[in-house]
């Protein structure tokens, strides 16, 4: 049982490093140029961009794909964000959820017993009986 886990997880980690590489649509060169050009236009320093610019035609579709693997942001990190707040939003859900009805039921409990006794008392949740003692209310 222990081998087939590690070679299931072994599979899973080979697949998921294929797919950022095969949902990456392939682009000729002159769109992989406009790309790399947009990019150097918002970071103008970066060294990468220099390099681009002064030696545009010998980059080659490994260069490109090495700087692309660098540069692109893939949004993983917006992906589990995005995850972690609607995780966050249903367990929340949840957790009000049973809240309140637990407060319904409390205040359904409460309503009942003032109605019942003219002595009721919320704080302590009893009522002064026939007897002059205090006793809970069990409604």
């Amino acid at each position: 049982m222990k081998k087939l886990v590690t070679t299931a997880m072994a599979v899973a980690m080979v697949a998921t490093s294929m797919v950022p590489a095969m949902a990456q649509p392939s682009k000729n060169m002159k769109q992989r140029q406009q790309y790399v050009e947009s990019y150097c236009a918002r970071s103008p320093n970066s060294a990468d961009c220099r390099d681009f610019r002064a030696n545009r035609n010998r980059w080659d579709n490994a260069r490109y794909q090495r700087w692309y693997r660098d540069h692109h942001d893939n949004g993983d990190a917006a992906a589990a964000a995005l995850f972690g707040l609607a995780a966050g939003a249903i367990l929340g859900a949840a957790a009000s959820s049973a809240a309140n009805s637990s407060n319904s039921a409390a205040q359904a409990h409460v309503d009942a017993c003032q109605a019942r006794y003219r002595s009721y008392d919320v704080s302590t949740d009893s009522y002064l009986g026939n007897d002059g003692l205090r006793h809970r209310c069990q409604l």
